[in-house]
Order: C-alpha cells, then sequence, then structure tokens
C-alpha cells in the first residue's frame, strides 16, 4: 500500500520495497481515497524508523509532475497523458486516443 510523504519538502509516494515500481501507481491518500499517479523513479530500499512502515523495507518514488497522470472517463484506469504524440504529433487525449509513451 503506497502513501504520499513530504521528504526534504518535496511530496514523494511511500510504499514497501517488493510493491513500489516506476510507470503508473494507485497512491492511498489521507482521506482513503486513490490516486493514480505516475512515479518516475524509484529509491534504494531502507527500513523505515516511523510512521505505518516502520520496520518494513520500503522505497520512495519520484512523482512525474511532466507528465501528469489522465483517467479514463467512467474508470480509474489512466491512459491520456495529454502531451503530444512523439510519433503522430497529436495531443494524447480522449479525442485522439492515446500516444505511444501510453500504449
Amino acid at each position: 500500500m503506497a502513501s504520499f510523504t513530504k521528504s526534504n519538502g518535496t511530496w514523494k509516494v511511500i510504499g514497501l520495497a517488493s510493491e513500489m515500481h516506476t510507470g503508473q501507481m494507485e497512491v492511498f491518500k489521507k482521506d482513503g481515497t486513490v490516486k493514480i499517479t505516475r512515479i518516475s523513479r524509484v529509491s534504494k530500499p531502507f527500513v523505515a524508523k516511523f510512521g505505518d512502515h516502520k520496520g518494513d523495507k520500503v522505497c520512495f518514488g519520484d512523482i512525474d509532475h511532466h507528465k501528469p497522470a489522465a483517467t479514463y472517463p467512467g474508470t480509474d484506469m489512466e491512459i491520456y497523458c495529454g502531451y503530444p504524440c512523439p510519433v503522430t504529433n497529436r495531443k494524447c487525449c480522449a479525442a485522439n486516443g492515446p500516444c505511444h509513451d501510453c500504449i
């Protein structure tokens, strides 16, 4: 179960080392809702000394703000990034479909 945390003034994702990966992840917010978040980099595992994961091997995940997450209408599935496709140069959106980066 990954969640948001602030580390050195920057919002990051923290989760069990066995579950953390780059790309899209479901991240739990304090209010209990889930947000689909794009992770650009995962830190080396370490043992948490406090919080919900105390004593567990965890990793930090850097949130990718350059390619914001979007959701497919009516579902929680994230597929449209909103940026121009590197192949067709068309905007990745519901009207044009997903770009080659999102496929």
